[in-house]
């Protein structure tokens, strides 16, 4: 049997209550449809748990490369995983950071704005060559976030005054121009009497296209636009239908001392954690809640001011958002980091409905079915007829047509899998297994797709399958034809390479599915008739 890696599939429907002192959003579920994936080594030390992704360390730059943030570096990788530059580094000299990188974002000029822990904050173009550094004695220790815009640069933090907010200042001088959402009492009372003061990071922000300031507070479900003078413009106070505040909660244990480690996270897990909001699709932000699985992220309209809806992120933290796409973390170890890139049916279309309030259930039955409908075609098997116009590229960095790989086999059942679904993988793999081994007239073949070569080889080294094994280097090449790539999928390939059957983890796992035994059978009654 194989095992991968032990990160399975699960379907989340947990349920949560909400606020009873705020009024309630019905908005509508929206589901993500996944279009690509991007690999960078677990190396680059991004935090995982509860810190996953409190603040931003992911960023997609104008000149097309995804910046990491990674203690005292950013790097920076091409869109297939290759990396190009390393920016920053540990030290005093302008550009470096004398302590550790914070954060990273990208401004409107695709600029690349990075905070060090000691109140310096360095600018660079797209392709990582510094623009200026700015210090910012307002904050106490350090911004736990900047951003910069026009010729302003916004930060966020503990503040000198050791309460928490946001500072303006002229780029071009350095000097503070106004500090606006501040901390109040009451809000560091509320954290005092639940021993969460000081665990999680100040003010959260984003800035959008017309330099409105976007605000939120880890433990307020509100969201709060601002202008650069300071100008509170409006207030998103809509509570999402999963949402649990933060004052309904019990208080943390007061010897617990938050250290990002799993094992402390049971008391975080009672309460939606609110992230940093993210521009999204042009008029549209998004929300990241909770701090521990199930993940959710909440939608939101600039230009309607309201509550779109949100979505169910089960076990993958938000990562980013930019004009077109989401970026979840698929998976994060040791050795890898995978980051999925998403995006939605309302960045295509948005749906009318009479009231913000309507239930859910007012919501046309045949949008549901198409919603869904849309979500399972674009991600799984696009109805490829045979196998010529596709590709795998060895461990020798050789690209080969697909059919090469094929024996005279008269069918042949091919497994596309990727080193992180086991659970999915075991069961189409027994079956078929099995199925192919009471047959002479079937081969079965497994497809493992991963991007680093020491990597794959060292996987190949420890597997023992009754299969053909075929390595590929080249994930992307292998998407149109999987059924559900990157879930593990298989088909029936006839003599000369055409499609004659698929099966997927949507199969599998999803509404209406079928086990691959019954699966197996209608192959088996096809050949009958044949």
């Amino acid at each position: 049997m194989l095992r991968l890696l032990s990160v399975c599939i699960a379907a989340l429907t947990l349920v949560l209550a909400s606020p009873s002192t705020c009024e309630q959003s019905k908005g509508k579920s929206i589901p993500l449809v996944k279009k690509a994936e991007f690999y960078l080594r677990q190396g680059v030390g991004i935090p995982s748990g509860v810190y996953a992704s409190t603040v931003p360390r992911f960023a997609v730059t104008g000149s097309g490369y995804f910046a990491v943030e990674s203690h005292d570096w950013i790097y920076l990788y091409d869109e297939d995983s290759n990396l190009i530059r390393k920016i920053g580094g540990k030290g005093l000299e302008p550009g470096r950071f004398p302590y550790v990188c914070y954060s990273v974002t990208v401004s409107d000029k695709c600029e690349i704005v990075a905070t060090d822990v000691r109140r310096r904050v360095n600018v660079y173009d797209g392709a990582g060559n510094l623009l200026k550094t700015l210090f910012v004695p307002e904050f106490r220790f350090s911004p736990t976030l900047s951003r910069k815009y026009d010729t302003y640069l916004i930060a966020s933090g503990t503040c000198m005054d050791i309460a928490e907010g946001i500072f303006v200042y002229d780029y071009n001088t350095g000097r503070a121009v106004t500090r606006f959402f501040r901390t109040e009492e009451d809000e560091l009372e509320l954290l005092s009497s639940k021993n969460a003061g000081g665990w999680f990071p100040g003010p959260l922000f984003t800035v959008t296209p017309d330099g409105h300031v976007l605000c939120t507070k880890m433990f307020d479900h509100r969201i709060f636009e601002y202008s650069l003078s300071g100008e509170l413009l409006y207030v998103y106070d809509k509570v999402p239908p999963h949402y649990i505040s933060l004052r309904e909660v019990q208080a943390a244990p007061p010897s617990e001392h938050h250290t990002g480690e799993e094992e402390d996270g049971q008391w975080e897990a009672t309460w939606s954690y609110t992230g940093c909001p993210s521009m999204y699709h042009g008029d549209m932000f998004v929300v990241p809640r909770r701090l521990l699985p199930p993940y959710y992220l909440d939608f939101y309209s600039i230009t309607e001011k309201r509550y779109l809806g949100y979505c169910e992120l089960g076990e993958k933290p938000f990562v980013y958002s930019d004009s077109n796409h989401i970026y979840l973390y698929e998976h994060l170890s040791d050795t890898l980091v995978v980051v999925g890139k998403y995006t939605t049916s309302i960045a295509q279309k948005e749906v009318k409905v009479e009231s913000e309030e309507a239930p859910a259930e007012s919501l046309p039955a045949s949008y549901i079915r198409n919603v869904m409908t849309e979500a399972l075609v674009d991600t799984a098997w696009g109805g490829v007829e045979e196998t010529s116009r596709f590709s795998i590229v060895d461990l020798s960095g050789r690209r080969h047509a697909f059919g090469e790989f094929l024996t005279s086999a008269p069918r042949s059942i091919v497994i596309f899998v990727r080193p992180f679904y086991d659970c999915p993988f075991t069961a189409m793999y027994e079956g078929v297994r099995e199925f192919c081994a009471q047959r002479d007239d079937y081969q079965l073949y497994v497809v493992i797709s991963h991007p680093f070569k020491e990597e794959l080889e060292f996987l190949l080294g420890g597997l023992t399958l009754e299969a053909i094994v075929v390595p590929n280097l080249k994930p992307g090449l292998v998407m149109e034809i999987a059924p559900s790539y990157p879930y593990p999928g298989l088909v029936v390939f006839d003599r000369d390479g055409s499609v004659l059957a698929t099966y997927s983890t949507y199969d599998l796992y999803g509404e209406g599915g079928k086990p691959i035994d019954e699966f197996l059978r209608e192959v088996d009654d096809m050949d009958s008739s044949e």
